[in-house]
């Protein structure tokens, strides 16, 4: 924030330098060329003066060469410039009789460029020290002010002129300056970041008090797919305003939605701005008094507030002017801009946090519930065993406690790493060739592994998920007793290859993951992680088995 309100100074302070430097060119230049025709009195003087001004037409001519080559962006210089003008500007005035100098007028320019540069404060202290200057005039002849001559009317026409013009630039600098900060104000962002719509709304108010230097401001406002006014008030401690009972309609009638008004109590009209700009009055009060009276609103600038998600009213209660119609209608779009940004965030974060879910819930169903399946066959084979082969069971026993191990370790990796997944080795689960063992066992069937390369660490997850949903598949669906699986890498990609030899699927076929998708059919989850990966599928069907093809991409698979 430092560093953008010491660019907007330089860019300030520069511009203004060069609108001064080619203004003293053109205040120069013929000065010169005037005094050398026609030199001023007294006549003694007059030769030290063509000097001076040929010297300040040079330096004038090189300072706007400067100014005008200089980036917006450099450290500003102009205020060597200024000591300048008013060193030889002094000089000139007492060189030429004082008050009687006709170059008192180049004061002005000081002040006018001075105003330019610093606003208000560069014009009053600018006037502030020409009148500590030109005063000592009054004793620069011997003599004294003569009346006879009207220099004593003249004196005194002088300083007026210097009080009157300093005084009149002053005021304009005020409100340069003021112009330049609402302007700051209404282009600075409200701090909102990613907070949820009701925190975001106290940001806005709280915005809305430094605006406009009140201690109190009320939003009443209503969801747009969920009607129903809710009112937030921000700053002096006030209790929460109440609203009126079931079936309100709202502060305002709806026929004037966009518009900004003022509100005073007891007063028969109001000042409306209107969406197309237009200044008008209304011959009744536009802001429900009986309301205001509640709040001990007596006067206020009401705005309103219509964003995508939100309507409503802004109720800032001040003394209003003009201005503040103007002024609270671009605050208004300023907010209208940051509770959009609110909903639009609020609405990202529920679809991440649904689509979180979603992948958890693949997450367990191809993991934790196919293992449980797998555990309660191995079960029911153990109980048919158990009388005839003892010895066998306690191994299938040992077998199944070193599985429940892995899944064990598989779902606290899962809770440690719900949102976002890691990708790294330390989190990555078993090895895929570890993990084709483990599903003969489970599945109680012949696996025939053909891993050449174990899957890149951004998609081994998926891969490991997806080969255990496919032999759960194939046994439970396809009743399989065979089941080959196969991964390598190449320069497409890593390629993931799944058979079995059990009944199919019912309809024969060759199948994309789009032709899937479209027909509602097969299986959903594994779909999910092609698709998540931009990964390809083929999957192949019939009495003699099912197959599936895929391909991971080699810009998503890490493939080198």
């Amino acid at each position: 924030m430092l560093f953008v309100t010491m660019l907007k100074e330089d860019l300030a302070f520069n511009r203004a330098d060069r609108i001064a430097a080619v203004g003293r060119v053109i205040l120069a230049a013929p000065t010169l060329a005037a005094t050398m025709i026609d030199p001023p009195q007294p006549l003694v003087t007059a030769p030290y003066v063509i000097w001076l001004l040929g010297a300040y037409t040079a330096l004038s001519l090189l300072f706007a060469a400067v100014a005008l080559m200089r980036p917006l962006s450099a450290r500003p210089i102009g205020q060597w410039a200024h000591g300048l003008d008013m060193i030889v500007f002094a000089t000139l005035v007492y060189l030429t009789g004082g008050a009687a100098s006709p170059f008192f007028a180049l004061y002005f320019f000081a002040m006018l460029s001075a105003m330019l540069r610093w606003d208000w404060r560069g014009a009053l202290g600018t006037s502030a020290v020409i009148i500590l200057i030109f005063v000592p005039t009054a004793i620069v002849d011997p003599g004294g002010l003569d009346p006879a001559k009207d220099e004593i009317l003249r004196y005194g026409v002088r300083i007026g002129q210097i009080v009157v013009i300093g005084g009149l630039l002053t005021f304009i600098g005020l409100q340069r300056q003021r112009y330049w900060q609402e302007l700051l104000w209404l282009a600075r962002p409200v701090d909102a970041k990613a907070e949820a719509l009701p925190a975001v709304i106290d940001k806005c108010l709280d915005h809305v008090c430094e605006f406009f230097s009140v201690s109190s401001a009320i939003l009443i406002w209503e969801r747009r797919d969920a009607p129903g006014w809710q009112v937030v008030r921000r700053g002096d401690g006030a209790a929460p305003p109440l609203l009126p009972g079931p079936g309100w309609q709202g502060p305002v009638s709806s026929d004037i939605a966009g518009s900004t008004f003022d509100f005073r109590a007891g007063a028969e009209s109001c000042r409306r701005y209107a969406t197309n700009g237009e200044l008008i009055t209304v011959p009744r009060p536009l802001l429900d008094p009986a309301l205001a009276a509640r709040w001990g609103v007596k006067e206020a600038v009401i705005a309103s507030i219509d964003s995508d998600a939100v309507s409503g009213w802004l109720v800032i209660p001040k003394r209003t002017t003009e201005a503040d119609l103007y002024l609270a209608r671009a605050v208004a779009v300023q907010l209208v801009a940051t509770l959009d940004n609110a909903t639009a965030a609020e609405t990202w974060r529920a679809a991440a946090a649904s689509e979180e879910r979603l992948r958890v819930a693949h997450d367990l169903h191809d993991g934790i519930l196919q293992f449980l399946t797998g555990l309660a066959l191995q079960l029911r084979l153990m109980e048919r065993q158990v009388s005839k082969d003892p010895e066998a069971v306690v191994e299938r026993i040992r077998t199944v406690a070193a599985a429940l191990r892995e899944e064990q370790q598989d779902l606290r990796r899962l809770l440690e790493d719900i949102r976002p997944r890691r990708t790294t080795s330390e989190s990555a689960g078993p090895k895929l060739s570890a993990l084709v063992p483990t599903l003969a066992t489970q599945w109680d069937i012949r696996i025939e592994a053909g891993i050449a390369n174990e899957p890149p660490a951004d998609i081994a997850d998926d891969v490991r998920l997806i080969t255990r949903e496919a032999v759960a598949n194939a046994v439970r669906h396809g009743r399989a007793r065979l089941v080959s699986v196969a991964g390598r890498s190449d320069e497409t990609g890593y390629q993931l290859s799944i058979r079995d030899n059990g009944c199919g699927m019912g309809a024969s076929g060759r199948y994309s993951a789009a032709m899937l998708r479209a027909d509602g059919s097969g299986p959903r989850s594994i779909l999910d992680r092609i698709e998540r990966h931009d990964a390809s599928l083929m999957l192949e069907t019939g009495p003699a088995g099912t197959s599936l093809q895929m391909l991971f991409p080699a810009h998503r698979a890490g493939v080198q």
